[in-house]
């Protein structure tokens, strides 16, 4: 859509010295806090042994009809034994959510319903051309969806770098083995 808010589904690997019980832990202190003790505003679940679901707890904007998060991220803890040396693999997925699904991509089909529609009676009776910008006016909304849920993923990766740093956990970014 847009080259340089192009969002995808990626995932970010992270390497760390620290134990996977500290990474673990700091993790499961944010998720816990309450409302008024969050630095990082993250709230989310375990989903199974060393996997977090991360989203946002407060937002600014809040989509209806809503039918999970917007956007969020997938936090996996690995241990890896490279060369003798124990490393902890944190892989991050960038996830997009069912709501952001649901108002990017109901705009873009009602858009086309209605351009096809006024295209018809603009052919057959003399309607103005100027009816076929309406359903741009409905691709804008999906636009400035597609551009919030970038913005909102993006953050949402620094704050979890930031949580991390924070708390005085080391890591390095390395490609992910794909």
């Amino acid at each position: 859509m847009l080259g340089f808010l192009k969002i995808k589904e990626d995932q970010e690997v992270l390497e760390s010295n620290c134990s996977i019980n500290a990474i673990a832990d700091v993790i499961r202190e944010e998720i816990n806090a309450l409302f008024r003790d969050k630095k990082f505003n993250f709230t989310g679940e375990l989903t199974n042994n060393l996997s977090y679901i991360l989203r946002s707890k407060f937002l600014l904007m809040m989509f209806r009809p809503r039918i999970g998060p917007f956007v969020y991220l997938e936090v996996i803890l690995k241990e890896d034994f490279k060369s003798g040396n124990k490393q902890i693999r944190i892989e991050v997925l960038k996830r997009l959510g069912n709501t952001f699904y649901l108002h990017f991509w109901f705009p873009v089909f009602l858009s086309i319903i209605l351009f096809s529609w006024i295209g018809y009676h603009v052919i057959v009776s003399s309607v103005g051309v100027e009816m076929l910008f309406f359903p741009l006016l409905i691709l804008i909304y999906g636009v400035i969806i597609y551009i919030i849920a970038y913005f909102t993923l993006e953050n949402q990766f620094s704050r979890f770098k930031k949580l991390l740093k924070t708390n005085n956990i080391s890591f390095a970014k390395v490609k992910p083995l794909s």
